[in-house]
């Protein structure tokens, strides 16, 4: 439970405004901002010799009344009865900066004795607890243009976001979006304004929605809004529509990899060309800056992680509320992060972690260094305090299932070789062949040195439906013991990639798939190329599945 008292301390006012805002929940009181003073507005008259307020800490005072605080007078003669909610209420909280150490937040003053009745029901009944997110409210504004009745739409967005919200709510969304499009008919941009002034409920909102020129990238993309960046620490985060239907193509709630993956290209893509002006205009991590100074990032580690519930239909994935933040740098790496929500939840469905080497765009070599105005611009915006580094694999076992593929020209990207999709695609599309060979055809026996008792390792036929075997081909293929379809089918939990060297259009490459005895929810890869030397590892892979060791 959610404590408040008096002179207890706060390090940051989003952690008193959640605290608020999670007291006010569990004791149903009505409490709602009064006042407040920045640090810019105080610092205004600050006399000289005299300390200033830091500006990041945000607020010099932050009050909270009730929202029966006040006595309402008539403007008029007083023959007409008005109502209102001012009852002379003096229930307040009120938080500042310590005197003396401007960087604690104290809380100073706390009355909860309210001259009125508090209740759940009533709690629930006040216009802040009705007020939906963004993201709630614009998936009330698509209903919205599909012309759904008012008391219908009042019952799903209920239901939806778990508020009691009344019809006069909707009606209010119904006015905005009818403003909203008379705006843009006005204007010409087909429904894509810039920045637009919506009345909602009585009060005036900005809405930002992403810029035309981003369209050419992604049409999802261009449906962004609420984007705000941030500048310490340094990340951006927008609402996006979600994941489209035709991702989920194994099961009704796992979406396809391939897919998933290229949503959050397009996340990534779209957060590297936000700009921030401070100290000077540039992009978030000056991705377009460093290759105009002739520098090309190679991605080198690659970390998904996602959240059993996003395997669910009780999790929205409609729309997408994303963040995208700078991580930290070491010499010439750069690790950065993407975490993508539901409309309503708060932890992560996915977590995506990503690493690059910055590399000479001349020789291909790595750098010894990242400019010292890269480094000097972002050191000590970091959201991370440690780097990503995917730990290579164990040499593979000689026993693996494999699978051929020539690199083509469209897998080759911009920096002149083959796109890091396409090594993760080329892995899992090894791992779905053998799982429907193996699910095609039942097992039989195949004589392996590594046999555990009773002949546990085991396979189909080596040379059925892998085109990747011969008649005089030594090499044993063993496919996948453990992982099934229906084990796919749960979702995928961790992906981890680790990118070694780079493979040219024309190349041929080999995939091995194989599992370990001790890791039966974990499938592994390494996608290799022939030399005259040997093999030549280019790519390393794992990818671990949800399911219960008891099914195994």
């Amino acid at each position: 439970m959610a404590s408040l008292r008096l002179n207890q301390v706060f390090f940051s006012w989003e952690e008193f405004f959640e605290t608020v805002s999670k007291y006010c929940a569990e004791t149903y009181q009505p409490f709602v901002k009064s006042s407040c003073k920045t640090c810019s507005q105080a610092n205004k008259y600050v006399k000289p010799g005299q300390r200033m307020y830091p500006p990041e800490m945000g607020y010099v005072y932050y009050r909270y009344s009730c929202t029966h605080a006040g006595t309402f007078k008539t403007a008029g003669s007083g023959k007409r009865e008005t109502k209102s909610n001012k009852q002379g209420c003096e229930a307040k909280i009120l938080a500042s900066l310590d005197r003396k150490d401007k960087t604690k937040i104290v809380v100073k003053q706390i009355n909860e004795e309210h001259n009125h009745e508090i209740s759940p029901l009533l709690f629930e009944s006040y216009v802040q607890q009705r007020q939906l997110s963004k993201s709630e409210k614009a998936i009330a504004e698509e209903l919205v243009r599909l012309n759904i009745p008012s008391k219908t739409l009042q019952i799903e967005m209920s239901r939806l976001s778990g508020k009691r919200l009344i019809v006069q709510d909707l009606h209010n969304i119904r006015k905005a979006v009818r403003l909203k499009d008379k705006l843009a008919a006005a204007s010409g941009t087909d429904g894509q304004l810039d920045v637009h002034q919506v009345e909602t409920a009585g009060r005036s909102e900005t809405v930002s929605t992403l810029p035309s020129l981003h369209k050419a990238h992604s049409s999802a993309n261009a449906e962004a809004r609420d984007v705000k960046t941030n500048d310490n620490p340094r990340y951006v985060t927008f609402t996006r529509p979600g994941i489209p239907d035709w991702c989920f193509d194994l099961h009704t709630n796992a979406p396809s990899l391939m897919s998933l993956v290229g949503v959050i290209e397009d996340c990534w893509v779209f957060s590297l060309a936000q700009r921030i002006s401070e100290p000077f205009e540039h992009t978030l991590i000056f991705n377009r800056e460093l290759r105009k100074d002739g520098y090309m990032n190679f991605q080198t580690d690659y970390e998904m992680n996602m959240a059993q519930a996003f395997y669910t239909d009780s999790l929205s994935k409609w729309p997408l509320r994303a963040k995208y933040a700078y991580g930290m740098h070491t010499s010439c790496f750069v690790t950065n992060f993407l975490e993508l929500r539901g409309a309503a939840s708060e932890d992560p469905m996915v977590r995506v972690t990503m690493c690059s080497a910055f590399v000479n765009s001349k020789t291909r070599k790595l750098v010894r260094s990242l400019p010292e105005w890269f480094k000097r611009t972002l050191d000590g915006k970091e959201n991370l305090q440690k780097g990503l580094n995917i730990e290579r694999l164990a040499p593979r076992p000689n026993e693996t299932y494999r699978k051929k593929m020539m690199v083509l020209l469209s897998d080759i990207d911009g920096n002149k070789h083959t796109n890091y999709k396409v090594y993760i695609r080329g892995c899992y599309d090894a791992l779905q062949h053998a799982i429907t060979t193996k699910e095609m055809l039942r097992p039989i026996k195949i004589e392996s040195a590594t046999d555990g008792p009773s002949g546990e390792m085991t396979g189909t036929n080596p040379n059925v439906g892998n085109p990747s075997a011969s008649a005089n081909d030594s090499h044993k293929e063993v496919l996948p013991k453990w992982l099934t379809a229906d084990i796919m089918k749960k979702g995928i939990k961790t992906l981890r990639a680790k990118f070694i060297k780079e493979s040219l259009c024309g190349e041929e490459v080999t995939t091995h798939v194989w599992q370990e005895r001790d890791k039966p929810l974990w499938v592994f890869f390494s996608m290799e190329r022939e030399t005259t030397n040997g093999n030549q590892v280019l790519f390393e892979m794992s990818l671990e599945y949800f399911g219960l060791m008891s099914n195994l």
